[in-house]
């Protein structure tokens, strides 16, 4: 049994766990697994506890995971490669620097990413490419039980404020015809609209893409699916419901072809050759975190 220290991601409150896990076997396919998540003590957010949801609300990190590349038939030669895939979805985004072309984008992102993550969200669709349909689309809010467990089921709420972004989506008539290219973060918009008022807007967007670490049960609407990765198989920092910046790292590596998002936005960024100077001094998590803190203070990492 291994252990390992991370964030609870399953409201705003941030608890500070303990993640007891097994790496499995290779020659045995789903033999890595999940055991237990407790309490890590931290006097100035959970002290010893930790709520019945983030206990046992884990399923999600061993069952219906997205661990690999999806396109289309026919968009990508040969076998889905991330190189291919970042290639592709690189000339799109270069395409919006084109006159008027970023008007006809959306990017609808989730408070379940990291600090770093939102801040690239931000940086690369809204002051680089001049995106302004920029959405911020969470999960629906549940009960408080008055002591830990907030209503927001999602960890950086005051992340994404922070960095900029603000909650909500307009209904979908409004955008219905007015977007050619939708970047998605996750799977919240299946929760939060009808199935077949969800079918006919994507039906009106020419190209979709996905990041998501769990597999949407529409696989077949987006031209391509990049498999992204839990906060408990990579490195950021949320910020809590007292506006407490947390860092974390990997519990685990990240399976199959999954990659954290903050690689994938920044892999992304640099692809499409916007503002190449700036992209090109980011090599990793330290350099995107410098640059968070000194443009959007409030989510500077200090431990």
């Amino acid at each position: 049994m291994e252990r390992a220290a991370s964030i609870c991601p399953g409201c705003s409150r941030g608890c500070n766990i303990i993640i007891e896990h097994s790496s499995g076997f290779p020659r045995v396919p789903g033999s890595r697994k999940i055991f237990r998540i407790r309490a890590r003590a931290n006097p100035d957010v959970n002290g010893h506890w930790i709520c019945d949801l983030g206990r046992y609300g884990y399923a999600h990190l061993d069952t219906g995971r997205q661990e690999s590349l999806r396109t289309k038939e026919g968009l990508l030669p040969g076998a889905p490669s991330w190189e291919a895939a970042v290639r592709f979805l690189g000339e799109k985004l270069a395409g919006l620097r084109a006159e008027g072309a970023a008007r006809r984008a959306a990017v609808a992102a989730s408070s379940e990413l990291s600090n770093e993550e939102l801040y690239l969200v931000r940086r690369l669709f809204l002051q680089d490419l001049k995106v302004h349909k920029i959405f911020l689309v969470d999960p629906q809010e549940g009960e408080t039980d008055g002591f830990l467990l907030t209503s927001e089921r999602t960890p950086n709420r005051r992340g994404a404020e922070g960095a900029g972004l603000k909650l909500g989506l307009p209904g979908l008539d409004v955008l219905r015809g007015e977007v050619d290219l939708l970047i998605l973060f996750g799977l919240n918009i299946f929760e939060r609209f009808p199935g077949e008022q969800l079918r006919s807007f994507f039906d009106s967007v020419a190209a979709k893409i996905l990041l998501t670490h769990q597999a949407p049960v529409a696989a077949w609407e987006f031209e391509l699916i990049l498999p992204g990765a839990p906060s408990a198989e990579k490195s950021g920092s949320f910020t809590n419901v007292a506006g407490l910046v947390q860092s974390f790292a990997p519990v685990r590596p990240a399976g199959g072809q999954a990659r954290a998002e903050w690689e994938i936005l920044l892999d992304l960024a640099k692809a499409s050759g916007v503002n190449a100077p700036f992209y090109s001094g980011l090599t990793g998590l330290e350099d995107i975190r410098r640059e968070m803190g000194r443009e959007c203070p409030a989510l500077k990492v200090t431990s």
